[in-house]
């Protein structure tokens, strides 16, 4: 009942004007007359139906805007039953009415509390989510990393990996910690995960708060494994984890400084040709970070640029010498 709208809604309030004024037509043993008729229908039918339907549209109102904090569907739908008849009987809800007719809670109406209650329950999971805090800690990020570095080589796929793994564990955290609270948890958390599994808005929420846990600590991470693996594998590149002086630290040999006297600019494309850089036998390149990979190839590049400007200085005395 009432429940159309536009055209079909009209159609239904004459199809009840005309019931209506038919039972009326039906409790006179006479015949009434077509002006009698129209006249029940004008002020009597047409009015009742009129004062129904704002019945029905103020129950409407008040469900679509109730809200509650309760967290579980069915506590909610408890609640919400139990108020809207308190609100029914209220008032404020008899207020604004032609006729003192009582309807109750209309049954369309009662059908729809399920539907609403689910909705705050999700909304309410909703605002949770917006206000969580969610930190895997930087200790946690570097042991991952740490435990497979082949798949953490690059940031971008560290960044991948990490929040791709810890996703869905948020998601379980994020629900586990929303429904500890609750006598009962455990349906509220399985109607919770279904509700998720359906809401990528919701998923996304959590996701968020993932990408931007990984996101405030991978750099930080990344950064104590290169300077870990710097000291471990290439200690005589490592002159600012320790302190090597210069006559110490590692320098190219007079073959390799040569090859790139015609150089204007000095690349090191594999810096794992050099000898002497590393300080096992052995090294995986697969488990070097990039960020390691660079840092070494910027120390080769600086000792190179010093072996040529040496070299340059030779070469403009030796030059000089011979002129003289």
């Amino acid at each position: 009942m009432f429940k159309q709208s536009g055209l079909n809604r009209r159609l239904e309030k004459e199809r009840l004007v005309e019931q209506l004024t038919k039972k009326i037509e039906d409790l006179s043993p006479e015949m009434l007359f077509r002006e009698v008729v129209e006249r029940i229908k004008t002020d009597s039918a047409n009015p009742i139906i009129s004062d129904a339907e704002k019945r029905y549209n103020k129950q409407q109102r008040w469900v679509a805007s109730w809200s509650n904090d309760v967290k579980s569907p069915s506590k909610i739908k408890e609640k919400i039953t139990q108020e809207v008849e308190q609100y029914i009987a209220s008032a404020n809800y008899a207020s604004g009415f032609s006729y003192n007719v009582e309807y109750g809670l209309f049954p369309s109406i009662n059908s729809q509390l399920g539907a609403r209650s689910e909705r705050v329950a999700r909304n309410n999971y909703d605002r949770f989510l917006s206000e969580l805090e969610y930190d895997m800690g930087r200790d946690v990020i570097k042991d991952e990393i740490e435990n497979n570095l082949e798949s953490h080589k690059t940031y971008k796929n560290s960044e991948i990996v990490l929040i791709e793994k810890h996703q869905p564990i948020a998601q379980t955290k994020a629900i586990a910690s929303y429904c500890r609270n609750e006598e009962d948890r455990d349906s509220l958390r399985r109607w919770l995960q279904k509700v998720v599994e359906a809401d990528s808005r919701l998923r996304s929420k959590t996701d968020v708060l993932v990408a931007n846990a990984v996101r405030r600590e991978l750099k930080h991470a990344r950064d104590e494994i290169q300077r870990e693996q710097m000291q471990i594998l290439f200690s005589p590149l490592a002159w600012e984890e320790y302190e090597i002086s210069e006559s110490e630290r590692w320098k190219p040999g007079y073959e390799k400084i040569e090859e790139y006297a015609s150089s204007v600019v000095v690349h090191v494309n594999d810096p794992f040709e050099f000898e002497g850089i590393a300080s096992i036998e052995r090294i995986n390149t697969k488990t070097v970070l990039e960020e390691t990979v660079q840092i070494v190839k910027n120390r080769i590049r600086s000792q190179i640029v010093k072996g040529l400007s040496a070299l340059r200085k030779q070469e403009r005395l030796v030059n000089s010498t011979y002129r003289d």
